[in-house]
């Protein structure tokens, strides 16, 4: 809500009458479907919305599909909305992603890629958005994974005009180590959008204290939901192609290593990873992070 220019100005620890009420709507709903979930009498169904699906976007991805994969288990039904663009927004390269990026356990969901147009940065899909409109109604729960960028505004503003609850997952992004990265475009989306959608968030989703800590000054009054992210053991260490892995993980981030307490840690931990994980791909792309991160 707060759609004016007044009320955009208004401090986030001073919550608009419209603000309270879709946040007591939200939860209501909310309530339900965790009555209806652990009665059994009903399947809840939740919609995902990534801005990109191709296994190098690193924790988001990996996330959002074992989750859907471990609750479809629960008899949770969950849809991933995701764009078919093959590469980070910030690397500059805007194919499609290919059938070999995409996760593991891609055949095992319910998944649905919508084409990318220009401003590309933006990861700008009027299709997603089309499709969202349409069909957002249909679901119990909307999760946003990640910021920044128009799938989360689309799923964000989709949701709240059918009044569907959503949660939102940072995944990190909103420690305060990256907030100063991209400071200005980063201003205009909070002041635009991604404010109001954090305030009228049924919860945030943070997988540590620490994190949350980092976040305190983030719409505050908005609930924070503490679940650390599990990952399948099984594909962790199921053999990979190390090789294209030693020629491209270089060319990655680290910029969610920030949690962690010191770099040193890092590269310590990677020192003393189980033989059977580190293979000569994983060794080269240690090496290469621990210089970068120590210099």
């Amino acid at each position: 809500m707060r759609a004016t220019a007044t009320s955009a100005e208004r401090p986030d620890d001073e919550e608009s009458d419209d603000m309270r009420g879709v946040r007591r709507l939200f939860m209501r709903r909310l309530d339900s479907i965790v009555r209806v979930a652990q009665a059994g009498h009903a399947s809840v169904r939740i919609l995902h919305v990534l801005p990109l699906i191709t296994a190098r976007a690193g924790g988001p991805v990996s996330f959002a599909t074992e989750a859907a994969e471990a609750l479809g288990t629960r008899g949770v039904d969950a849809t991933l909305f995701a764009t078919d663009l093959g590469h980070v927004p910030g690397s500059g390269q805007w194919r499609r992603v290919g059938p070999d990026e995409l996760p593991p356990n891609v055949d095992e969901l319910d998944l649905h890629l919508f084409p990318v147009g220009p401003p590309r940065r933006l990861v700008h899909s009027p299709s997603m958005r089309a499709r969202l409109e349409c069909v957002v109604a249909e679901f119990d729960l909307v999760h946003i994974h990640s910021l920044w960028l128009f799938p989360q505004f689309a799923a964000q503003r989709a949701a709240q005009r059918a009044g569907v609850p959503y949660i939102v997952s940072p995944h990190g992004a909103l420690d305060p180590y990256l907030r100063r990265h991209g400071r200005v475009r980063k201003a205009v989306t909070d002041l635009a959008w991604q404010r109001r959608m954090l305030a009228n968030a049924a919860a945030l989703h943070i997988t540590t204290a620490q994190e949350g800590e980092l976040i305190a000054d983030i719409a505050p009054r908005t609930p924070r939901e503490i679940v650390p992210v599990g990952i399948s053991v099984e594909r962790l260490l199921a053999p990979g192609d190390a090789g294209r892995f030693s020629k491209e993980a270089p060319r990655g981030t680290l910029g969610r290593d920030r949690a962690v307490p010191r770099a040193a840690d890092l590269c310590e931990g990677h020192r003393r990873a189980d033989p059977v994980v580190r293979s000569r791909g994983a060794r080269a792309w240690g090496r290469h992070a621990c210089r970068r991160r120590t210099g």
